[in-house]
């Protein structure tokens, strides 16, 4: 297994451990607060995901783990993320929220692909090898220019998490906003994908240390940094699984 495999893995399982009994992290937050028994529904689904999570750090249970995780996710792309997107396309949050799930799916998605059985290849054969690979690439690239365009979107809020001794906060948000939608053209014209895919996920990463680590250090308490934290890693992870598919390209 790759690193990219085990980091994805660990962050899947740090969100489902966290969404148990503090109602919920991406995607299961997006379900509607009247729906009969949504505690109980966020904490099955909570626990499921970090099971699964776990099922993939090993190679006997990764390929089950995929079954379940993946259909799942994809679930509550269609049924929570894309609804609320319809209802207000012109709200780059929502676009934002999609497309963060978005790329948790293509990490599974990567992983199922790879780790395909005779059961998926016979029932399921678009969904696996380069077919499964190919959804996973676009889930990414799709998802890159939502998240380079809401940097611009909501610069002062971006501007603002930037630590003071980087200097200029405005002048990162920018920088790495176009970063993520060049990165998101590259990966479409499929221009030296590898390394494209590898620097995003690098700068992802280092955004989730630089901006989100410190918060949680100064208030640990804080569910809603440690969502951010989880869910920023997540989408690194997520990415590098993806870009180790160029490795070949």
């Amino acid at each position: 297994m790759r690193p990219s495999h085990i980091a994805f893995a660990a962050t899947i399982v740090a969100l489902g451990v966290m969404g148990l009994g503090a109602g919920g992290t991406p995607p299961w937050d997006g379900i509607p607060e009247g729906v009969p028994g949504r505690a109980a529904i966020i904490d099955v689904c909570a626990a499921i995901e970090a099971a699964a999570g776990l099922g993939l750090m090993f190679p006997r249970t990764v390929r089950l783990a995929c079954r379940v995780l993946l259909p799942l996710l994809l679930l509550s792309l269609l049924l929570l993320r894309v609804p609320a997107l319809l209802r207000e396309p012109f709200m780059m949050v929502r676009w934002e929220a999609f497309a963060e799930i978005a790329v948790l799916c293509a990490g599974l998605w990567a992983l199922f692909a790879a780790h395909a059985g005779a059961w998926e290849r016979r029932r399921v054969k678009f969904a696996v090898g380069a077919r499964g690979v190919a959804a996973a690439r676009w889930l990414v690239i799709v998802s890159l220019p939502v998240f380079g365009l809401s940097h611009f979107a909501y610069s002062g809020f971006t501007a603002a998490l930037v630590p003071k001794w980087l200097g200029s906060g405005l002048a990162w948000t920018y920088l790495t906003g176009v970063a993520d939608i060049a990165a998101g053209i590259a990966l479409l014209v499929r221009f030296r994908p590898h390394l494209v895919a590898s620097l995003e996920a690098a700068m992802l990463g280092i955004i989730t240390l630089l901006v989100w680590v410190p918060r949680v250090v100064e208030t640990p308490g804080g569910a809603g940094n440690w969502n951010e934290l989880l869910i920023s890693a997540a989408i690194a992870a997520g990415v590098w699984r993806v870009a180790d598919t160029y490795r070949d390209a």
